[in-house]
């Protein structure tokens, strides 16, 4: 089994697409939803 400290949400680490979504996403918890990444 592998402990809970070695696990990963995902393995796409590297992945500009995944990054940008998650900025969306965190923002979007904050209250800010005017704008979205991609369309700046």
């Amino acid at each position: 089994m592998i402990p809970a400290n070695k696990l990963g949400i995902t393995d796409q680490i590297d992945d500009r697409a995944l990054f940008m979504k998650g900025i969306d996403v965190s923002y979007f918890y904050e209250g800010y939803s005017e704008y979205r990444i991609e369309e700046l």
